[in-house]
């Protein structure tokens, strides 16, 4: 069976949510408002998908999840945000299903940890749905773990996106790669990104693309 639980738009932290229990085997938790994580763990229970939809923030904290068959859907479209949380658990921006763009906006820093992976999922339309992963102001990706740029189809149909308009560090910890063949960009608008850490393109014939990268 299937469960899922639509928090809105709504603005709640997360000892407001307490303790939620599925026993289906393919749950989702929605929300569209912004979560205040500040000093917490926000964790949720087996098989089940956290997803943070367009507008949607959380703010603070560490995101985890428990059990098994878990992940963090950011971004189904338009774009929403972290401010400033270590994330303990795997994260998607957008679904291999969604057409549009989608965008996860990272502020005041983001932390992996035990090895969480980001991935860029891209959508069934080559140019049009782009994934972005951008990074606002000066700040650093650091922890342990990995962000990865997944295609689902051939070279030059993919537009998947890291961006920074301030000085961004990549920690030594952090690896960035191509999973599938396809584009990826890693850019700056306005600053400089400092790379500590090892960006590699993982499959032959993929266009990995650093511009302004140090």
């Amino acid at each position: 069976d299937n469960s899922e639980l639509d928090l809105g738009s709504s603005t709640i932290a997360t000892s407001d949510l307490g303790t939620i229990n599925y026993n289906g085997a393919n749950n989702v938790i929605t929300s569209n408002g912004s979560i205040d994580n500040t000093g917490a763990n926000l964790t949720w229970g087996n098989n089940t998908i956290l997803q943070l939809g367009s507008g949607g923030v959380i703010t603070g904290g560490t995101i985890g999840s428990v059990g098994s068959g878990n992940v963090l859907i950011s971004a189904i479209n338009g774009s929403s945000v972290l401010d400033g949380v270590t994330l303990d658990t795997d994260l998607t921006i957008g679904t291999s299903g969604a057409s549009a763009t989608a965008t996860l906006i990272i502020n005041d820093g983001l932390t992996l940890n035990n090895g969480a992976t980001v991935t860029l999922q891209q959508g069934p339309n080559s140019y049009s749905s782009k994934r972005y992963l951008t990074f606002a102001g000066t700040q650093t990706l650091g922890g342990t773990g990995e962000i990865v740029f997944g295609a689902t189809s051939g070279a030059g149909s993919t537009q998947n996106h890291i961006t920074a308009n301030g000085t961004l560090t990549i920690g030594p910890n952090v690896t960035i790669r191509n999973s599938l063949l396809g584009n990826a960009f890693i850019s700056n608008s306005d600053g400089t990104v400092n790379n500590e850490g090892s960006i590699t393109a993982a499959v032959s014939y993929t266009h990995l693309r650093a511009h302004e990268t140090r």
